[in-house]
């Protein structure tokens, strides 16, 4: 209560107005440096899953693969299982042409690949003792329950390619292998019960992370639906393979013998590098995939994911709130706080407009993230007719703007908002840290005429 006002003036510095209220964008006050604590997850850890035992064996003659089974299990199913690994070989390595996977001496018997029928929930596929040379490799293995109908071709692609990528490099998590290994399982298979709900779940919940260091379910939604995206506006060689390529780019090697791999780069490092490390580029291309994943499905344009417009109304996302142009203004907050790499999706309704429509828009959200936002014009079809571009501000907590809205009753908004995660511009979203930490915002939208 003693201080002088100057000095509460310096600790306390008074809010410049908005742009949308008449003032202009203040400068945010400076932020000490972020210091990395060296205690933080740095990769997955570097040792050797253990192997189920006492297990019958049968090899298929065509190919090196091998099942493991219990006693007494049902025959039929087994085979079928066989049967799926030597179709994945054949889809994966001998047309697609990737590499083959690193032989695992004796550990199940002789070098081939094995995939133990036995005592997990679904699909996991793990890593032997890690191998020493110019970057991180390991033998692995499969591992789930016996396969029913589809699963055994759908768990086959996922198993082989999984276990390739722990050739091409061992540190990368299992949330990014399974994200990849289901892109690929959609680019050579086909469409199942399993796919259509893991897109219906990842569209049910886009608040969540596109990465990951341990295995989630998101990882075949959300993570697959990444590198389907990436694959279908970038990809440039034989279908469903920019994933691995990637992956392969991403290759690390872990100095010393720590119980951790240190998974630098990631592969999120590889996505900032291909796109020259600029974080403007790198959210724009976030909210592009945003904008697609909210048309997946019978809403697709034939731009965003037309490969998958077999999922139909399964693949509508979630909005967070749904409006109408007559209500506003509206002021709203999130359902569900944001993971990085998230999305937040808002509809609006154009039900009743002035002559000239203008919408002001002013998000917040809270430190150390950035948010990425985008306005979309859809016809009364539902079909994207025109973005309207909002300036991405790296490190900002909050955008305003003023949208002069080229539209008529009877179409629609779509606003989304991505969280760029991380905590400054030399600490990006990494995903190996975790657990992650979301993050609420605050939508203000109001009739600026």
């Amino acid at each position: 209560m003693g201080l002088d006002k100057s000095v509460l003036a310096d600790k306390q510095p008074g809010r410049v107005p908005g742009a949308l209220f008449g003032g202009r964008m203040g400068a945010p006050p400076p932020k000490p440096p972020v210091k990395w604590d060296p205690w933080l997850p740095t990769g997955r850890p570097r040792v050797e899953a253990p192997r189920p035992s006492q297990l019958l064996r049968s090899c298929s003659a065509r190919r090196p693969v091998c099942v493991h089974y219990l006693p007494g299990s049902d025959a039929e199913r087994v085979s079928q299982a066989l049967e799926g690994l030597v179709g994945a070989w054949e889809a994966l390595i001998d047309v697609q042409e990737l590499p083959t996977p690193l032989g695992d001496e004796t550990l199940g018997g002789d070098p081939r690949v094995d995939w133990y029928l036995q005592g997990a929930e679904r699909l996991e596929v793990r890593a032997d003792a890690p191998l020493y040379g110019v970057r991180d490799q390991a033998s692995g293995y499969c591992q789930s329950p016996l396969p029913l109908g589809v699963e055994a071709d759908r768990w086959s692609v996922q198993c082989l390619t999984e276990v390739i990528a722990l050739r091409l490099d061992a540190s990368e998590s299992p949330f990014t292998r399974r994200s990849i290994s289901t892109q690929i399982w959609w680019s050579i298979g086909f469409p199942t019960d399993i796919d259509a709900a893991a897109i219906d779940d990842a569209q049910r919940n886009p608040q969540l992370a596109l990465g990951g260091s341990e295995l989630r379910p998101s990882a075949e939604g959300g993570g697959a639906l990444l590198f389907e995206f990436l694959d279908e506006k970038y990809g440039a060689s034989r279908w469903g393979t920019i994933g691995l390529s990637l992956y392969a780019l991403a290759a690390s090697l872990t100095e010393g013998d720590g119980w951790l791999y240190d998974n630098e780069p990631d592969i999120f490092d590889v996505l900032r590098h291909t796109f020259d490390e600029d974080p403007v580029e790198v959210a724009n291309m976030l909210a592009d995939f945003a904008s697609a994943r909210a048309r997946l499905g019978d809403r697709d344009d034939g731009n965003g994911f037309p490969e998958l417009a077999w999922i139909g109304s399964f693949g509508r996302v979630r909005f967070d709130w749904a409006l109408r142009y007559s209500e506003l203004p509206k002021y709203v907050a999130p359902w569900r706080a944001i993971e990085p790499t998230g999305a937040v999706f808002a509809f609006v309704e154009l039900d009743k407009l002035p002559e000239a429509p203008e919408l002001g828009l002013r998000a917040n959200w809270e430190v150390p993230v950035s948010f990425k936002w985008n306005v979309a014009i859809l016809d009364s079809s539902g079909q994207l007719r025109k973005q309207v571009t909002i300036k991405y501000e790296p490190r900002a907590t909050q955008t305003e703007r003023t949208l002069v809205l080229d539209a008529k009753p009877g179409e629609a908004l779509l606003i989304t908002g991505v969280n760029q995660g991380g905590v400054d511009l030399n600490h990006p979203f990494d995903p190996d840290v975790t657990p992650f930490e979301p993050h609420d915002y605050a939508l203000y939208l109001v009739d600026m005429e």
